[in-house]
């Protein structure tokens, strides 16, 4: 038995993902999951005759060339030909938003996110990235993940400097509750409880406030570099406007 690839640089993201697929499954034994990763870099079925016909020693051996998949894996720099990776600064709130949607919905959404950060030079962010997918599967692993991470980074950094604006609410946290009269106290539970059941619609709450509650805007502010955005939300919450 041949396996056919010798490092990521070699496989696409359809294969790394069909990867990282086979190590987060539950398995009933560790043999049954080598076996699964054998037979992927192999292109085989993990019930293939060969794998009866396979002595201990030479399955030890597979395994043990496959020990690079199992170090590991963060790469930065990529070569990038017809697309290449959009400059974080010059993100749009609408491809945030994007981004950070397909981002929680796990790996098997990183195709979608890809389709937004790698594009053709001073292409728009206009389309639908799901349209884009089967052509964001075929790019090289190395190309997907070095992309991938540098992003990560960025947002991280991003949002580590505008950590007031990104900090989740404590709902259950009323300051000086017990020096509130009854009444006072009702009121602001029920401000939070109103609070809370928008929170799963804040991007959209946002966009509705920036938007002047003009839905015939929304397209201006999704457009609108992220950056600016934040520095925008930065000023009004300091000047509580």
């Amino acid at each position: 038995m041949k396996l056919l690839y010798k490092n990521w640089g070699e496989t696409t993201l359809e294969f790394y993902l069909e990867f990282l697929d086979i190590n987060l499954r539950e398995w009933d034994s560790d043999i049954e999951h080598m076996t699964e990763i054998i037979a992927l870099f192999a292109d085989c079925a993990p019930d293939d005759e060969e794998f009866d016909n396979m002595t201990l020693d030479e399955f030890k051996s597979l395994w043990e060339e496959l020990a690079w998949t199992r170090r590991e894996y963060r790469p930065t720099v990529a070569n990038y030909e017809d697309l290449v990776p959009v400059p974080h600064k010059t993100l749009t709130l609408g491809a945030w938003i994007d981004c950070d949607h397909y981002l929680k919905e796990g790996h098997s959404h990183w195709p979608e996110c890809l389709a937004i950060l790698l594009r053709t030079p001073k292409a728009l962010y206009d389309y639908d990235p799901t349209e884009k997918r089967d052509e964001m599967l075929k790019i090289p692993t190395n190309q997907a993940l070095a992309t991938l991470y540098n992003f990560f980074d960025w947002k991280q950094n991003f949002i580590k400097e505008n950590v007031g604006l990104f900090q989740d609410p404590d709902w259950d946290k009323v300051e000086n509750e017990e020096e509130l009269p009854p009444e006072e106290l009702a009121r602001i539970r029920q401000e939070i409880a109103h609070d809370k059941r928008k929170a799963p619609f804040s991007w959209l709450g946002l966009v509705w406030e920036l938007s002047g509650h003009d839905i015939t805007k929304f397209s201006g502010v999704f457009n609108t570099p992220v950056i600016l955005v934040f520095n925008v939300l930065a000023m009004r919450k300091a000047l509580k406007i």
